[in-house]
């Protein structure tokens, strides 16, 4: 797909030139390699450029994968009439608009969200496969991406006074709107973002439940941060890369180590996650364990950064 979901796959650096791209027959897939050498893996997700023409062979390189539909403008649900849109704050429109508001007529309650089906379905492989050993799983979900539409319960975590009209998608662009309407639409990214959180709680709910914590990794990241009128701007792909977009979170659980609880100021970048190592079996994450031991030694002098 794009260079940063690229280089993660196959952990190398990926051109930046190259926007939505399939995995090509030469490269090779890190899921893949694992599969081949004796790990299960798995993939859960609701990312739907994965199954959009560039990017559909990705899936088939984990053992097995499921997907969920409905983020953005994914084109899901089929109606001929046009949908009907509230009045907005000006900056959007098009087939991808259009096709996200018949989406939203079909998920009503949270559980109809294609992030809640997303970890459902992670928890479900958790739960079935956890007694067993060498299993890889990928709980990908595309929120907190555009739009922010979440439900009430969360939004109601952030009350604000808001007169205007509906505002949970920002254009890729400079600031236009009133400073209203930039700090209501913070507080709807906002409650998306507290919906991420409830779904990894479970994950790190049922990892105290099963026991999880002595033999299984768990690592936390994301691909790229998003600018909500800082430096007055909106979106993602604005020169330089601010930390507002490139500074993204990273939180590793190792149990042959066993270090929580501290931060590192050293450089790293998502595509070390899945090292490249020709010896596969251990390819998971020795670089890590050896970043998590450094306390702060310097291990890169620059970093790469891909968007999706």
């Amino acid at each position: 797909m794009y260079a940063s979901q690229k280089g993660t796959s196959y952990g190398q650096v990926q051109l930046s030139a190259q926007e939505l791209g399939p995995l090509e027959p030469f490269d090779d897939s890190i899921p893949e390699l694992l599969k081949n050498n004796g790990v299960y893996t798995h993939l859960a997700s609701d990312h739907y450029h994965y199954w959009e023409e560039g990017g559909c062979t990705y899936c088939t390189r984990y053992n097995t994968w499921e997907a969920f539909r409905g983020q953005e403008g994914d084109p899901w649900k089929g109606e001929v009439k046009d949908p009907y849109i509230p009045e907005h704050v000006p900056g959007q429109g098009g087939k991808l608009w259009q096709q996200d508001w018949v989406n939203r007529k079909y998920m009503p309650k949270e559980e109809d969200q294609p992030q809640a089906k997303t970890f459902a379905a992670g928890l479900e492989f958790i739960r079935t496969n956890y007694t067993e050993d060498n299993w890889f799983l990928q709980i990908e979900t595309f929120d907190p991406h555009e739009p922010y539409f979440t439900q009430n319960k969360y939004k109601d975590l952030y009350p604000h006074e808001y007169d205007g009209t509906h505002f949970d998608w920002p254009p890729y662009r400079r600031v236009e709107e009133t400073r209203q309407q930039v700090e209501h639409c913070r507080y709807e990214y906002a409650a998306l973002v507290s919906m991420c959180d409830e779904y990894l709680g479970k994950v790190l709910d049922m990892m105290d439940e099963l026991d999880l914590w002595n033999d299984t990794m768990l690592i936390v990241n994301t691909d790229h941060g998003f600018l909500l009128g800082e430096h007055g701007w909106w979106a993602k792909t604005i020169q330089p890369f601010y930390n507002e977009i490139a500074h993204i979170p990273l939180f590793i659980w190792d149990p042959r180590c066993g270090i929580k609880g501290e931060r590192r100021q050293a450089l790293v970048q998502t595509i070390e996650n899945p090292i490249n190592n020709p010896d596969v079996e251990k390819i998971m994450i020795e670089h890590m364990v050896e970043l998590m031991k450094a306390n702060d030694a310097p291990t890169e002098q620059f970093e790469r950064l891909g968007l999706a």
